[in-house]
């Protein structure tokens, strides 16, 4: 956690409160600002604008995975690598065919929903990012929330085959029935923890109080820590 972040003790606070208030509300809002985007920071929309489903054709499946509820175990897998565009990759034993389900569509910056007749929607585990207020159209989406949202589409649109990682710390679901899962996705320069992308481009900030103990922690926190740093995506823009 960032030591001179100021909106470190509020974002702990804040998830004490949504904690509190779990059974009455899907989230907390950060913020009902407008959306902004700053100048002079990298555009994450842009850095995914010419993004499709082909760029992975030759990594993917057809996305029906042997069982529908077989996963892979986080702790199974070897150590990750972080190139130099400052993505999370992850080894291809976490991804084998058995793991893979098919993008139906996003949902919002956190969540996706996914192809097969049940309505099955996947929660990014260890990370949170704005809400849309879809069920509070007054309100109107949060800070950031319409960016993170469009993003996460650019880079999951309907079709992109993932792979869905468990992880023993989190549990199954949350209590919305949502999957909690690491979700990889395959690009050109390998298996990408999506998770932590959103992360580090500063579109999605760490869930303090879920992520401890899982496979990924350290690596969200360093993500947080950089981005913070940087004021990249909506961190500066938005005053998280």
């Amino acid at each position: 956690m960032h030591s001179s972040n100021p909106f470190s003790v509020s974002r702990i606070a804040g998830v004490l409160a949504c904690l509190g208030l779990m059974v009455l509300v899907p989230g907390c809002p950060q913020t009902s600002d407008p959306i902004q985007v700053q100048e002079g920071i990298v555009d994450p929309v842009d850095t995914v604008a010419d993004l499709t489903v082909d760029d992975a054709a030759d990594a993917t499946t057809d996305g029906t995975p042997d069982s529908a509820t077989d996963v892979v175990d986080a702790d199974a897998a070897a150590e990750t690598t972080i190139d130099k565009d400052h993505h999370l990759l992850v080894p291809a034993s976490l991804c084998p065919k058995s793991a893979r389900r098919t993008v139906d569509y996003v949902v919002d910056g956190d969540t996706v929903a996914l192809q097969g007749g049940d309505g099955e929607h996947v929660r990014f585990l260890g990370v949170d990012a704005p809400e849309m207020n879809y069920t509070k159209p007054a309100l109107g989406p949060e800070c950031g929330a319409q960016l993170a949202t469009d993003t996460l589409k650019k880079l999951l649109p309907k079709g992109t085959s993932v792979c869905l990682v468990f992880d023993p710390k989190s549990g199954d679901k949350d209590m919305y029935d949502r999957l909690l899962r690491w979700v990889v996705v395959d690009r050109p320069e390998g298996l990408w923890l999506v998770n932590a992308w959103m992360v580090r481009i500063g579109l999605a900030w760490v869930y303090y109080g879920f992520v401890e103990g899982t496979k990924f922690e350290d690596e969200l926190v360093a993500a947080e820590d950089a981005a913070w740093s940087e004021g990249a995506g909506s961190w500066k823009a938005c005053s998280w």
